[in-house]
């Protein structure tokens, strides 16, 4: 049996945690089904542009605290591959709110992110979703209480 799995797509793209997550699905020897959750930063409002306004500087501030942290990290003596943590850091140094659209967050008006959503859930074959409304930490208190509601509202029902 496998054991639950929670997975994230700051640090790489949707496609290579796609790869890692199926490499673990298949290494099991059973067909017991696995728990697979994503824990993704999502703002909904009403327009896109709105949504997209509201979250930027503060979705973007994650990946740079994300950045410098596995940065930090590469001067410690890990089992991980300093490489490959440097790479990612300077990755995430240089990405722009543009190229994470759908990719990392799931940011925009209840139809467009229950079809981000639903694409991550697809590649991922996830089981479950954990959503950050208020990643990085800038988004007004309303802000964050208006696209809740909407999540719960009109992108839960529309999930596919």
């Amino acid at each position: 049996m496998g054991y639950p799995i929670f997975v994230g797509v700051r640090g790489l793209s949707l496609t290579d945690v796609a790869g890692q997550v199926s490499t673990y699905v298949n290494s099991l020897n059973d067909k017991t089904p696995v728990d697979i959750a994503l824990r993704v930063p999502v703002h909904v409002a009403k327009t896109t542009s709105e949504a997209l306004s509201n979250a930027e500087d503060s979705f973007m501030k994650q990946f740079r605290r994300l950045g410098t942290s596995l940065n930090s990290s590469t001067k410690q003596n890990t089992s991980d591959s300093t490489e490959g943590r440097r790479e990612r850091s300077t990755e995430l140094a240089a990405i722009k709110w543009e190229d994470i659209q759908g990719e990392k967050v799931a940011v925009s008006d209840p139809e467009t992110v229950a079809s981000q959503l639903g694409r991550m859930a697809k590649e991922l074959k996830l089981t479950s979703i954990i959503a950050e409304f208020n990643a990085g930490e800038l988004i007004s208190k309303e802000k964050v209480k208006e696209s809740l509601k909407l999540f719960c509202r009109e992108v839960i029902p529309n999930f596919n």
